[in-house]
């Protein structure tokens, strides 16, 4: 298949020196700045979570965070941790959890192995840790 000079540049291609087309690998491109309205992470305004970090009760102390992937093929339990990082994030800019350091939440990964794609997916449980 060819294809144009337009179309490789669509798809994101560069030009090299040599006159040959590469794709750059996401790890060699220069970070791109976020285009987020709130640099910061900002309390939820009561969606379908309600507002679980602004309950008046809430505990101070630590949070422990089980993150369990049900798969068909295992990971390597490194790459299933290292890949929970965006998560943990997403947790903790959506309010969840306060902080994702090791001082504010208790983090378990585990796999299980599930027989069907259907059963595949990510549980993941925020609990209160005893004092």
């Amino acid at each position: 298949m060819k294809l144009t000079t337009k179309q490789l540049l669509a798809q994101g291609y560069v030009k090299n020196p040599n006159g040959s087309w590469s794709k750059p690998s996401l790890l060699s491109r220069p970070p791109v700045p976020a285009r987020v309205s709130h640099p910061e992470p900002q309390p939820d305004a009561g969606g379908a979570l309600g507002n679980a970090n602004q309950d008046e009760g809430a505990s101070k102390g630590r949070l422990g965070l089980r993150i369990t992937g049900r798969r068909v093929d295992l990971l390597d339990p490194d790459n299933f941790a290292g890949g929970c990082k965006y998560l943990i994030d997403q947790l903790r800019y959506a309010g969840l959890i306060p902080e994702d350091n090791p001082g504010a939440i208790e983090l378990t990964t585990r796999q299980v192995r599930v027989t069907r794609p259907e059963e595949e997916g990510t549980e993941v449980e925020i609990y209160e840790l005893p004092e």
